[in-house]
């Protein structure tokens, strides 16, 4: 009886079912905290910048990483990216949440560039949550509301 080598499933498809079905690492007990670096909405108030933005951008830091963040106005979704800095590169198949009020909005996954992409931003004080290898990271940040002209 010839039998073949099982082949593995894809790491995009890996990616998709651990992020669909909930499935994620054992998440580390220490945790760390990630301080806004840089905010598009405050900074524009503070130079005084006329206009209005497409998105508002953030920029959390933790002691080792860095989360992009891109908030679109409309609609309001957020793309990421996690790099990791002093090995300069990308995070990938890290498991990333939303919360808003300590409750869950939206989980996903990272891909093989570090990116992810929530669907859902409410206006707000929001906490993004990432599970590392070695801990959680937590950084608190506010998605402005959409202005009326």
């Amino acid at each position: 009886m010839n039998v073949s080598a099982l082949e593995n499933a894809p790491d995009y498809a890996v990616r998709n079912c651990l992020a669909m079905y909930g499935i994620s690492k054992p998440a580390s007990k220490c945790q760390r905290l990630a301080a806004v670096l840089f905010d598009s909405a405050i900074a524009s108030a503070t130079v005084g910048i006329r206009g209005v933005a497409d998105c508002q951008q953030v920029v959390l830091r933790a002691v080792d990483v860095d989360v992009h963040l891109r908030i679109g106005r409309k609609p309001r979704i957020i793309l990421g990216q996690l790099l990791q800095r002093k090995a300069n590169h990308f995070l990938v198949g890290i498991p990333v949440r939303l919360s808003l009020a300590d409750q869950q909005i939206e989980a996903t996954i990272t891909d093989r560039l570090g990116e992810f992409r929530f669907g859902t931003a409410p206006a707000g004080e929001v906490r993004i949550f990432a599970d590392l290898p070695s801990y959680r990271l937590s950084g608190d940040f506010t998605i402005q509301e959409e202005e009326i002209n």
